[in-house]
């Protein structure tokens, strides 16, 4: 196998690999009420170990990543996952969710900084870059779903051992470290562009003295909220709204997953026809048409569910929300990054990641609090359709306000 192909090859499979690891979290969550006997607003908190340890690593660790250099990086990131999943069925304790889900911190800066960085090292144009990512972007959504899988399996065949996922997770793992061993890769482009921690929180906060760039977090803000705890929360709300088993709840998620893919090529397509404003307006008008349906169909269940075709129609329909929140994301970085000057883009996104995490903690702890408070249906309805409607309102006024402005 030629070096350039043996090289995208091996950056596809890190990114499977990294997938199968960050696939666990709505299972974890799930599990932390039915298997542990936590609270739900307990298992909230769960997601925050990831993202605010993502969040620690994403500005701590950037030097240290130049330094080491992206293969290494990944190596030793890839390293700790394995030693992680090794460790926890040996010890199933609720501490190790804990603990694994920290390590995820270093997954997603594995992911979304240094092989993100990786790509353009691999490619000769703007074009082939663009191919790189968007397939990276569909092999990891492929994998989550993949990684879901796995878990339902086990689940379902060994319920007393679930923890065991992890060595299947961990043997990836360790296929991955030997790619790389035997993967070349010229980092000499990177040798220049070492910058300490306090140049980059002092950058990080002159980026974001921008009243453009508020409004764009606070938008952004209400779309991770829902996007990350729908997701989150989705499992746990089968098995506890419906009174499915754990593997059937976690199949029926994964086709959120599916959905969520599908969104992204659709809305491509759209955006043919309709600026993103009005691409984003559809998109979440739409869901939150969804939303209404389907809460106004489903019902608290206690005969247990055990096959998919028992399933409520309601219930499937449900795993249509990510289709409709796929774009926010993207869409909202490209209303930004468009009035952004190139040279501050990394900044920016890093910034945008920080905002990220911290909504999407919020969001999936104000869900188990919710759940506590209210039962299982009416506080994830309460804390779907809320923030749904809250973008259905402002998502035009944003656009309007935002191309007005620009960030120099």
């Amino acid at each position: 196998m030629p070096q350039t192909k043996l090289l995208k090859f091996t950056i596809f499979f890190t990114v499977c690999c990294l997938s199968l690891f960050a696939s666990t979290l709505s299972t974890f969550i799930m599990q932390a009420v039915t298997y542990y006997h936590v609270s739900a607003t307990s298992a909230g908190t769960l997601e925050a170990y990831q993202n605010f340890s993502m969040i620690f690593f994403l500005i701590g660790l950037f030097s240290l990543i130049l330094k080491l250099g992206y293969r290494n990086s990944l190596i030793i990131v890839i390293a700790v996952m394995l030693i992680i999943a090794i460790l926890m069925p040996i010890i199933d304790k609720y501490i190790m969710l804990k603990i694994y889900l920290i390590g995820l911190g270093l997954v997603f800066v594995a992911m979304k900084v240094v092989l993100y960085s990786t790509v353009p090292l691999t490619v000769k144009n703007d074009a082939q870059l663009a191919m790189m990512l968007a397939l990276l972007e569909f092999f990891w959504a492929f994998s989550s779903v993949i990684g879901m899988w796995i878990i339902a399996y086990v689940l379902h065949y060994y319920p007393h051992l679930w923890l065991s996922f992890t060595w299947v997770f961990a043997l990836v793992g360790g296929i991955t470290i030997l790619l790389w061993q035997f993967t070349p890769l010229d980092e000499s482009s990177i040798a220049h562009q070492q910058q300490n921690f306090t140049t980059q929180l002092k950058s990080m906060w002159q980026i974001c003295n921008n009243r453009y760039l508020v409004a764009m977090l606070a938008v952004a803000f209400f779309a991770n909220l829902i996007e990350m705890g729908f997701g989150a929360w989705l499992p746990g709300f089968y098995q506890q709204a419906l009174s499915m088993s754990a593997s059937l709840s976690i199949k029926i998620a994964s086709f959120a997953l599916i959905t969520t893919m599908a969104g992204r090529v659709v809305v491509v397509l759209l955006l043919k026809f309709v600026c993103w404003v009005w691409a984003l307006f559809i998109y979440y008008a739409s869901g939150l048409i969804t939303l209404i349906y389907v809460f106004s169909h489903l019902h608290l269940t206690i005969s247990p569910l055990k096959q998919m075709s028992d399933t409520p129609i309601a219930a499937i329909i449900l795993t249509s929300l990510g289709f409709f929140l796929a774009p926010g994301t993207p869409l909202l970085n490209a209303s930004i990054l468009s009035k952004t000057n190139k040279d501050k883009h990394v900044l920016l996104m890093t910034v945008l990641t920080i905002i990220f995490a911290i909504a999407s903690s919020i969001g999936v702890r104000i869900i188990g609090q919710l759940i506590d408070h209210l039962g299982m249906i009416n506080g994830f309805k309460i804390a779907t359709i809320t923030p749904l409607a809250i973008l259905v309102v402002i998502i035009i006024p944003y656009a309007k306000f935002i191309k007005k402005g620009s960030i120099n």
